[in-house]
Parts: structure tokens; C-alpha cells; sequence
């Protein structure tokens, strides 16, 4: 296991970020780097810089319960993302929780976050990320959009379904969680044109996940065209081109969680003990 410092950029600055882990699987005496990683940015660190940017100077604990309460989970992550410049980890943000409850949501996620980085490809990025307790509050995947589409098409690719597939069985899996699915675009073409396409291709994804039984309930989707280009990336970078999807504790169970009685019945139901 490899420890780093990876450094946060958000408008053009550069903030340092926690330590995180490259994982290995080891197929051989060798280890192989995989995909799945902790980026380690603790979630109030991304809260101030986001807020300090946005010029809300006096942002404090009061007025961040009040952003994260407005829809812990993908409605407060449209709004945190536009202060922190990604809106499928402030949905993450926005359903974060510490205490018991956070540690039992962090083992489960973790497990799954492992799961999805055997099931999905290598040129998938599963990203695990943690809150500020450590426990990870939330899993952030991203696509590639020349994985999922066709150039300036919203039509999912033949080859990719089987991916999705996976993704489903995964989620279904882990029916206590819900999704964010956020479609990104490059500067190439118009801005209007551009969030046009993100928001069918974000759209596709999810009535994708939605045939292989996945609850409507469950699933939001959102299209940022060119506006949330990856950090130190041009915004007319091919690598812009994206769908990021977020997966993090449902209101319902961080609101049983808080139960002592259910979170041990959980824990017994799960084999998280």
C-alpha cells in the first residue's frame, strides 16, 4: 500500500489535500496498481474553500446544516457542487453523516466500493470518498463519454451495457443507497448544445439502471455541459467529456441508523460487525 499527499485545485488555486491509498491486488508475487482510490479530501475542507470562494465569508456551522438539510443528497449536491465545482461529490457532501452511524454507512461502502472496482473495467474510476470522520461517506464512479456514447450521441453504446449491468447488480445489492448521475461535456460546440447533451446522456444512464430494476426512486440525474471541467483539465479536453455517478446513504437509513436498536439489527443483517 502506497501513501500519498494529493492536493486539491479549485479555481486555479491549489489547496493540500489528506493522505490516500493506491490499493494493489495482488494477482501475482508483483502488486498491480488498480483503479479504485482514496482522493481524501475531507468534506468540510471542500465546504469552506467552495463557500470562501463564493464569497460567504461568515459561512459557519449553522449555515452549513442549512445547505446540507435543504436535500442531503443529490438536491444539496446541485447546490454544494456549484460552490466546490462538482456536483456528483456534493451529493456526497450533502448526505454525509459521523457518529455510529457514518461507521457503520463507511464499512458497507467500502465493501461495495471493492466489489465494483472487480465488476467494472479499468477504465472506469470507482473512487471511494471520505468524510471527515474518515469513514468513506460516499462512492464517486465516472465514464468516460467515448465509453458510453458515440461522438455527440446520447444513445448507449452496445458495449457498454454489460458494464451498466454490473452497476445495477451492484446497487441493487445495496437498495439503502441512492444516485446522483451528473453528464459533463467538453468546450467543443455550444454551450447550449453542450448541456443539452450531458443532460441526455445523464438521462440515458439512469433510464438504463432504471430496466435492470433499479427504483426510480433512487436515481436523480443532472447535466453540467461545459461548466464543471475537470480540475488543472482544459475545458476543451476530451477528458471533460464524462458521466460521474455518485452513490451515497439514503435519507431513510441515515435517519434509522440513528436508532441504536437498527443499527445493530443492520450490522447483524449485513455481517458489518
Amino acid at each position: 500500500m502506497e501513501l500519498g499527499i494529493q492536493a486539491f485545485e479549485y479555481h486555479g488555486k491549489q489547496f493540500p489535500g489528506a493522505p490516500h491509498t493506491h490499493l494493489g491486488r495482488t494477482a501475482t508475487p508483483t502488486m498491480n496498481a488498480i483503479r479504485l482510490r482514496y482522493t481524501a479530501i475531507p468534506l468540510a475542507l471542500l465546504l469552506f474553500v467552495g463557500m470562501s470562494q463564493t464569497g460567504c465569508s461568515s459561512f459557519n456551522n449553522t449555515g452549513k446544516g442549512a445547505v446540507i438539510g435543504a436535500g442531503a443528497g443529490g438536491a444539496a449536491g446541485a447546490v454544494i457542487g456549484r460552490a466546490t465545482g462538482s456536483t456528483a461529490r456534493g451529493a456526497i457532501i450533502g448526505a454525509a453523516v459521523g457518529g455510529a452511524a457514518g461507521a457503520i454507512i463507511g464499512r458497507q461502502m467500502d465493501r461495495q466500493a471493492e466489489e465494483l472496482d472487480e465488476d467494472l473495467p479499468d477504465d472506469v474510476t470507482v473512487t471511494p470518498i471520505p468524510g471527515d470522520d474518515g469513514n468513506t461517506a460516499g462512492i464517486a464512479i465516472q465514464f468516460n463519454n467515448d465509453l458510453l456514447f458515440d461522438l455527440g450521441q446520447s444513445t448507449l453504446r452496445s458495449g457498454v451495457q454489460a458494464d451498466l449491468r454490473d452497476l445495477a447488480a451492484s446497487l441493487n445489492r445495496y437498495p439503502e443507497y441512492d444516485l446522483t448521475i451528473v453528464g459533463h461535456a467538453s468546450t467543443d460546440g455550444s454551450s447550449q448544445l453542450n448541456q443539452n447533451l450531458s443532460e441526455s446522456r445523464a438521462r440515458a444512464v439512469r433510464d438504463f439502471l432504471v430496466v435492470q430494476g433499479v427504483s426510480s426512486a433512487r436515481l436523480e440525474s443532472y447535466g453540467r455541459g461545459e461548466n464543471e471541467p475537470l480540475a488543472g483539465i482544459p475545458g476543451e479536453s476530451p477528458l471533460n467529456r464524462r458521466v460521474e455517478i455518485a452513490i451515497y446513504p439514503s435519507a431513510e437509513l441515515r435517519q434509522n441508523l440513528e436508532d441504536p436498536a437498527y443499527r445493530d439489527q443492520y450490522q447483524q443483517d449485513y455481517d458489518l460487525n
